[in-house]
């Protein structure tokens, strides 16, 4: 029998030159270049069943383009409702877009997939009750290394989130405060190399949240975690983010991405008196503002 003809014999030098590459395979993949964002959102729409039978689907994202570099930390801020935590669960790949592609790391994103070492921590803090604090946090890694390791690097990340002598304490022993400070040492705990953030200090009192955000900022400027940081507050996306995005009410769009200088030295409390931040905050609010009241009008759908 003759030797199938191979599929490059038909087909063009410049689709030869493409595969070779590796630049896009039949999926759509393609390989990732440095120059490339780690995170790329690309024209994406998304619309969820209506509550009502037979209701219009309800459109949530509408048209949305976003690029986030290797190292950067972007704070996405929007009404109530508009559509963020949906933004999120795209990337992490719990949600597929209806049009439009999500990638990371030049991957298109179509379901959960551990490789991209993604990692995901929500405004509550999901502790199992019967667990302990060290065993919370050694729960992800006993799944990939023995239970003697992961106790072991579970102890080292209590330790830099500062809850050393928590170990054996339960949820129902923890101020919620430490609980959060468990929850992100169990979403380190992977090592991951993208972070996604929702809302995860909003429950907190002011004080509180002073100290994890100051917390936070040190463990991620020196791991340097690519990182999307979805919230509310308005002086927290200003004393941590690099750049902000602002959302629109639902079907939500970008409205504005505002850059911020980070060549000065950020503190989580003498950076909230400057003149620079009372500027930020005024134009954010500014943006903000009318999709608030719109938000407010027209409901929506998290």
């Amino acid at each position: 029998m003759a030797n199938p003809v191979p599929a490059t014999a038909h087909a063009s030098r410049d689709e030869i030159e493409k595969r070779m590459s590796g630049k896009d395979d039949q999926r759509g993949q393609r390989a990732a270049s440095p120059a490339d964002p780690v995170i790329s959102i690309e024209n994406v729409t998304h619309s969820f069943v209506a509550n009502k039978r037979g209701g219009d689907p309800v459109k949530v994202v509408d048209d949305v383009s976003l690029g986030i570099q290797e190292g950067e930390l972007v704070a996405v801020i929007g009404p109530s409702g508009c559509g963020k935590s949906t933004l999120l669960n795209m990337i992490a790949g719990l949600i597929t877009p209806d049009v439009g592609t999500v990638r990371v790391r030049g991957q298109i994103v179509d379901g959960i997939d551990k490789r991209r070492k993604i990692g995901y921590m929500f405004a509550r803090d999901g502790l199992l009750p019967w667990r302990t604090t060290l065993r919370n946090v050694a729960f992800g890694l006993e799944l990939t290394m023995g239970q003697k390791a992961a106790a072991a690097r579970a102890k080292e990340l209590l330790e830099e989130v500062g809850l050393s002598g928590f170990e054996d304490a339960y949820r129902s022993q923890l101020s919620q405060g430490m609980r959060q400070r468990a929850a992100l040492a169990r979403t380190l705990s992977i090592e991951p190399t993208v972070l996604l953030l929702d809302e995860p200090f909003g429950a907190l009192d002011a004080q509180t949240k002073v100290l994890i955000e100051e917390r936070f900022m040190a463990i991620r400027e020196r791991l340097g975690i690519t990182t999307v940081f979805v919230t509310h507050d308005l002086m927290e996306a200003i004393l941590l983010a690099d750049r902000i995005v602002v959302m629109s009410a639902r079907p939500t769009r970008v409205k504005a991405v505002v850059p911020l200088n980070r060549s000065r030295a950020r503190s989580a409390t003498a950076s909230r008196f400057d003149e620079e931040t009372g500027e930020l905050y005024e134009r954010l609010w500014e943006e903000l503002r009318p999709e608030a009241v719109l938000g407010e009008m027209g409901g929506g759908v998290q």
